[in-house]
């Protein structure tokens, strides 16, 4: 933050210097000024000239561009350094080398000296001492303003500029010094300060924690007195639960048995309800070909059905067969009557054709007799047949009832064996859980057998945490003169803080 200062204010100074650099160029190159006062110097190159008065224009700008990037920038006082001191470079030299001008370096090594950079005075002097040297041989006219200027005199110009510079240096050396140790006792004098007040502060916390160790001291000898007498309690219950424990382990144990024995039987049941599942599967199985054997008699019963009813439907056909034969036959036996009376009347020459007449009307009788016998037949086989296809209705109906009964007995055995299933299913889980509560009855057991042993161990805890407390009961008693010691330390402390500050 303070370079950007210091850098801000150089920038300024360096403007200025180079402004009064430009001033001296017109007033002795335009208005020639220096032939008003009587000054004559020997002729300069207008192009040297210009190079000294283009420079520190160069140098300040590329000051300004670093101060508008960073006010900070530690190229900065480079820089403006460079720019006031060959400001004044070019303000002797276009003030054509006039004495007067010179004092402007002894200005310049002021103001550099606002930076306290050492190696900054050292390079300006450095600078300003070439172009002394460098004038004195080469180029007299721009920094003597003449060419017979004497070497002692330049010599008178260096030591004059060596000692300003020396004592720029020392001033800032010594500057540098004195802050230094005016920091060193201010950081001495702080870090002093700070002890005090931490110690001060640290008395107050140390009485104020005093008091609260004195009153916690009071708090904790009842809480202490009330600890004993419960722990003196808790042991009396240790022993009490010790035997509660050891009635639940005897209790445990037999739960234990008799979750084994849940277990076991689980077992036993799960097997049983895994055969008889099978055994239903295997009577569903059968019951399936029971239907399937009843829908075979089903359909073997309706085609006989069928062939009843188509027998006698013959039987009808070949009742009415019979009865045109029977109707021929008389008609036959008509005719052989009419044949033989016809015969008859032939005489002798009709003989042979009344025998013949007589064998035709015997075989119309012959076929009517069998006609009226196969007419009997067909009509019992009618009869017959008629009962035959009451019947086979009712066989039908018996049948599809008988069907329908074993259909009805699957479904029963498909929901038995289904509710068989999941009752299988339940006795598994009911045995995994039986195993598993067995096992957690054993870990329980082994549980409670190992709070016996810690019920054991810690009624002993308990007398021997007694007995402590009733020693750290007498060692609270002894802290209490410790803490009336260390109050007492405190105020003397508090006191020896007040001294050192009257002191100050």
């Amino acid at each position: 933050m303070l370079i950007s200062v210091k850098n801000r204010v150089i920038l300024i100074l360096s403007a200025l210097v180079l402004i009064v650099s430009l001033i001296v160029h017109i007033l002795h190159r335009v208005l020639n000024i220096s032939n008003m006062w009587g000054h004559y110097p020997i002729e300069q190159l207008p192009f040297i000239t210009n190079i000294f008065l283009v420079i520190p224009i160069v140098l300040f700008a590329v000051s300004f561009y670093f101060y508008q990037t960073e006010r900070g920038h530690p190229l900065l006082p480079l820089f403006n350094t460079l720019t006031i001191t060959f400001s004044s470079i070019s303000m002797i030299a276009g003030g054509e080398g006039m004495v007067e001008y010179h004092f402007s370096i002894f200005m310049v090594v002021a103001i550099i000296g606002y930076y306290e950079q050492i190696k900054l005075i050292i390079m300006m002097t450095s600078i300003f001492a070439v172009q002394h040297l460098a004038g004195f041989f080469f180029m007299s006219e721009y920094v003597f303003g003449t060419d017979t200027y004497p070497f002692s005199m330049m010599i008178i110009h260096a030591i004059f500029l060596i000692g300003t510079s020396s004592a720029i240096i020392w001033q800032t050396k010594h500057k540098r010094k004195l802050v230094e140790n005016l920091d060193e006792k201010e950081g001495k004098q702080r870090i002093l300060d700070g002890i005090i007040g931490k110690l001060s502060v640290t008395s107050d916390k140390l009485i104020e924690a005093s008091s609260q160790l004195k009153v916690n001291y009071h708090t904790n000898q009842e809480t202490l007195e009330e600890i004993v007498s419960q722990i003196k309690e808790i042991s009396s219950g240790a022993d009490t639960q010790k035997i509660q424990t050891e009635e639940s382990s005897s209790a445990i144990q037999e739960i234990v048995a008799g979750v084994q024995y849940i277990a076991s039987v689980s077992s036993d049941v799960s097997q049983s309800s895994l055969e008889t599942t099978n055994e239903a599967k295997d009577g569903y199985e059968m019951i399936q070909e029971a239907v399937q054997q009843m829908n075979s008699i089903s359909g073997t019963v309706t085609e006989t059905s069928d062939t009843v009813k188509h027998l006698n439907n013959r039987s009808k056909e070949i009742g009415k067969i019979t009865g045109l034969i029977t109707e021929i036959a008389s008609q036959t036996n008509l005719l052989a009557l009419n044949a033989a009376i016809e015969a008859a009347r032939a005489g002798e020459h009709g003989k042979g054709f009344a025998v013949v007449a007589d064998e035709v009307r015997k075989l119309a009788n012959q076929s009517a007799d069998f006609s009226s016998e196969i007419t009997g037949l067909i009509q019992t086989i009618q009869s017959d047949t008629v009962s035959s296809e009451e019947s086979m209705k009712k066989v039908i109906v018996e049948v599809n009832e008988g069907l329908r009964i074993v259909q009805d007995t699957g479904d029963i055995f498909g929901k038995i064996n289904t509710s068989i299933e999941s009752v299988t299913e339940q006795i598994k889980h009911i045995s995994l859980s039986a195993g598993e509560v067995s096992a957690a009855t054993e870990q329980a057991s082994a549980s409670i057998q190992e709070m016996t042993s810690f019920a054991e161990a810690a009624t002993g805890n308990a007398q021997h945490v007694a007995d402590s407390s009733d020693v750290q009961l007498s060692s609270i008693e002894f802290l209490s003169t410790l803490i009336s010691t260390l109050n007492e330390i405190a105020l003397e402390l508090e006191e020896l803080i007040k001294k050192t500050d009257e002191i100050k």
